[in-house]
C-alpha cells in the first residue's frame, strides 16, 4: 500500500474489489479531490486554536499545596491544593495548559524564576512589597491560611497570643523553616525567642520533639499534614488558637504575555463565583 506526504490514500484504505470502486470509496475520492482544490478556490478550514502554554513550578515541602500522591496506575505524582487549582483553571478555560506543575523547587528558587521570568505563574503565596515588584497578584485571593503553634502533646501552656510568647522570655523559643513567610511575620513583630535553623516541616516537628523549642509556628494546614504525614497525632498537638491570618494568590510575573494575566485573572474570578476554590479547599 503506498503513502504519500498527506497519509494513506482514501482509495486504497476505503477501496471495495479491486477495479470497482465501492460508494464509500468513491465519497473518499471526492472529499480528497475538494481539500486539494480548496487552495484555489480560497475556502480553508477553520484554524485551531493554539494552546496557551503557562510555565509553573511546584514547591518543596509545601504540603498540602502541594504533595506526593500516587498515580492510578501507582507511580509518584505531584498533587495538593494548587494541583487542583491549576486542573480546574484548565476545565474552565480549555486553552490554557500549565507545564512544569510536576517539577518540585526550593521556595527560593521558585521566586528567582518568577523574578527573572523563567517561570509565568505560580499557585499559593502571600503578598509582599518585594514580591509585587516584580509579579502581579491576581485577585481575588485563592484561600486564607489560619497561622498558629504546635507544641508537645504534654505540653499545658495556655496562649491566646503571640504576646503571651513573649512573656515567656527564653521559655516560649518558637521554631520556625528557615527563609520562610512565618520567619519574616515573626521577625517583623520584633521581641521573639525565633530559631529558624529548621529547613522544613519535619525538622522543626523533630526538634520540637526534642525539647529544642517549645513552639512550632505555622499555618493550620501545613501542620495538619506535615503531622500525619510523619505519624505524630499522639505526640504533637496544635493549640486552637489563631496567630494571624493571610490570604494566598496566585502570582503571575511581570515578564510573563499580558494575555496570561488577563486569562488568568478571568479563571480565578469564575472559579471562586461558582464555589469550586471553596469545594477545592473543602477536601482539605
Amino acid at each position: 500500500m503506498n503513502r504519500d506526504a498527506s497519509g494513506w490514500h482514501f482509495q486504497a484504505i476505503l477501496s471495495g474489489r479491486p477495479g470497482k470502486r465501492s460508494p464509500v470509496a468513491a465519497l473518499a475520492a471526492s472529499l480528497a479531490s475538494a481539500l486539494l482544490m480548496a487552495p484555489s478556490i480560497g475556502w480553508c478550514a477553520p484554524a485551531v486554536a493554539a494552546a496557551i502554554v503557562v510555565r509553573t513550578a511546584a514547591q518543596e515541602d509545601a504540603a498540602p499545596r502541594y504533595e506526593m500522591e500516587k498515580s492510578a496506575d501507582g507511580s509518584s505524582v505531584v498533587g495538593g491544593i494548587c494541583i487542583d487549582i491549576l486542573r480546574a483553571i484548565e476545565r474552565f478555560d480549555p486553552q490554557i495548559r500549565f507545564s512544569g506543575d510536576q517539577i518540585r523547587l526550593p521556595l527560593r528558587r521558585v521566586l528567582s524564576a518568577l523574578q527573572y521570568g523563567d517561570i509565568d505563574a505560580y499557585c499559593g503565596l502571600n503578598k509582599s512589597a518585594e514580591r509585587e515588584q516584580w509579579s502581579v497578584f491576581v485577585e481575588p485571593p485563592l484561600y486564607a491560611l489560619d497561622y498558629t503553634v504546635a507544641v508537645n502533646a504534654n505540653d499545658n501552656v495556655q496562649i491566646q497570643s503571640l504576646e503571651d510568647i513573649h512573656r515567656l522570655g527564653a521559655n516560649g523559643t518558637i521554631l520556625v523553616i528557615n527563609g520562610s513567610e512565618s520567619q519574616a511575620r515573626l521577625q517583623r513583630l520584633g521581641g521573639l525567642e525565633i530559631d529558624s535553623s529548621g529547613n522544613d516541616q519535619a525538622a522543626n516537628l523533630h526538634k520540637l520533639l526534642a525539647g529544642r523549642g517549645r513552639f512550632f509556628y505555622r499555618h493550620t494546614l501545613g501542620l495538619r499534614a506535615e503531622i500525619r504525614r510523619l505519624g505524630l497525632e499522639d505526640k504533637i498537638k496544635i493549640l486552637p488558637v489563631s496567630l494571624g491570618k493571610e490570604y494566598q494568590y496566585l502570582l503571575v510575573s511581570k515578564k510573563a504575555p499580558p494575555e496570561i494575566l488577563d486569562r488568568l485573572r478571568r479563571s480565578i474570578s469564575m472559579l471562586q463565583a461558582s464555589g469550586e476554590l471553596a469545594r477545592i479547599m473543602a477536601r482539605y
